[in-house]
Order: structure tokens, then C-alpha cells, then sequence
């Protein structure tokens, strides 16, 4: 890694740190149907915040993990969404299958989607509409940037759609007890953006990856057999591994599955 590339990479991580506390004030004002327009305002207190208390993870550090303002105590996901942002910003950049600026710009769009959706369902298990949308139109954009024709998109829209099918199957047998319908909305995007075959393998991965963490949860104690688990989380690590690795590990998965 070059000295410029390094200097981008710190550049847009700190620039991370300070998306992850918009983005989780984001997730927060869809989730209670609010407006995200307006001044930040102290959970507890309800008190705007001072420009000391905007500065990410310093804030929660100069604070002790209290509130600036009332002194009451914060949540530890604040600080981590924020060095996950860092960190997802940094490493997407560098691993990113493109390669001029913009592709680049278009992609950290898509992570900071990602992440709100990520945050959002972690917080209330709800996937926003206003997400999905933002997701398929940043996607679009990647793909008219790359030139592609409209056959092309139709061929997205069909993959989205196949994709799709067996999540909305799960939706109807189980009457969305095993699957919400954000669930199954996200999923037309994953195919939309990721093609048929990548759409695909980010569902099985998303599937094993949440069967490995739902049962190691419940080894622990921490969740119960049917319990409801926020599902779209998977679903943001599965898109995220085949998105950024997908031309690495498709050829090798479709071979040991003799596809």
C-alpha cells in the first residue's frame, strides 16, 4: 500500500467515525417515524447537543459513558457503531471491485445503506423501506457509471425477483413468524445489485452465518429456541461478503458445488 493510499484510507475511516453517529441518529428517527432533519438532542434529557458531545467515540470517553449534559449513563453500541463505520469505511474503500473515484464514492453510499440497515434492524428488527429504495437507486447509479444497457438492468430486475422467491416462501408458509417482509424485500435487492448466481450465495452464507450465531446464542443462554431473531443483519453480511469478495469466492463455491 502506497503513502497516498494510506492517507485516503485514514481520511475516509475518520470521516467513518463521524458517519456511524449520523447514521445511528438516522436509524433511530426511521425507526420512531420521525423527520432526520434537526439539530442532534440527548436521549436522556432531551437537550440539544453541544459540539463536544457530536464528536464521536472522545465524547463517549470524556463522558466515562455518560451523557455530557445530564450524566446519564449511554449505551457501549454508540461507540462501536462508530469505530465499525471507521473500519467499514477503510476496508471498503481499499477492498472495493472498482476503480475510479467516483465507483468509490458510490460504494462508501452503499456501506453507509448497509449499515443503517444493519443498525436499524439490530435496534427494532426493522428493515426501513426508505433504505431499500435509497440501496436500489446508489446500485443503479453503480451500474450506469459502469455502463451497462438497459438488457442489463432488466437482467438484474430478474435476479432480484428469483432471488427473492425463497425468502418470500418462508414469509408465506411460516405468515411472517420466520421471515419479515423487509426481509423479503431486501432480498430482491441483494439479487438486484449482486446478479443471480451472487444474489444466491449471499442468501446460503447469510443462512449458515445466522444458524452458526442463533446457535451459538442459545449454547450461551442468550436466546431461546423460538425466539425471533433480527434476520437482516445476516442478510447485510452475506450481500457484504459476496459484494467485496464475490469474484474470489464464486468461481471456487461453484466448483465445490458443481454448479
Amino acid at each position: 500500500m502506497d503513502i497516498l493510499t494510506t492517507i485516503i484510507i485514514g481520511y475516509v475511516s475518520v470521516l467513518g467515525l463521524f458517519m456511524g453517529s449520523f447514521l445511528n441518529l438516522v436509524a433511530d428517527r426511521l425507526i420512531a417515524n420521525k423527520t432526520i432533519l434537526g439539530r442532534s438532542q440527548c436521549d436522556h434529557c432531551r437537550k440539544i447537543l453541544s459540539p463536544l458531545a457530536l464528536i464521536p467515540v472522545v465524547s463517549y470517553v470524556l463522558g466515562a459513558a455518560r451523557s455530557l449534559c445530564c450524566k446519564k449513563h449511554l449505551s457501549w453500541t454508540y461507540p462501536a457503531s462508530e469505530l465499525t463505520t471507521a473500519v467499514a469505511y477503510g476496508s471498503g474503500w481499499y477492498f472495493a471491485p472498482v476503480s475510479t473515484t467516483l465507483e468509490h464514492i458510490i460504494v462508501l453510499v452503499l456501506i453507509s445503506i448497509l449499515l443503517l440497515i444493519l443498525f436499524a434492524d439490530m435496534k427494532a428488527q426493522i428493515i426501513p423501506d426508505e433504505a431499500q429504495i435509497a440501496m436500489l437507486i446508489v446500485g443503479s447509479t453503480l451500474f450506469f457509471v459502469q455502463g451497462e444497457t438497459v438488457q442489463m438492468f432488466l437482467q438484474h430486475g430478474v435476479a432480484g425477483v428469483a432471488v427473492m422467491i425463497p425468502i418470500l416462501l418462508i414469509y408465506a408458509l411460516t405468515r411472517g413468524r420466520g421471515m419479515g417482509f423487509g426481509d423479503v424485500k431486501f432480498a430482491f435487492v441483494m439479487g438486484y445489485i449482486l446478479g443471480m448466481k451472487g444474489g444466491f450465495f449471499a442468501l446460503y452464507l447469510s443462512f449458515i452465518i445466522g444458524a452458526v450465531i442463533a446457535s451459538g446464542l442459545m449454547l450461551m443462554g442468550r436466546a431461546k429456541m423460538k425466539q425471533k431473531i433480527a434476520f437482516g443483519p445476516f442478510l447485510v453480511i452475506g450481500f457484504s461478503i459476496i459484494f467485496f469478495a464475490g469474484n474470489e469466492l464464486l468461481p471456487i463455491a461453484t466448483r465445490l458445488m458443481g454448479f
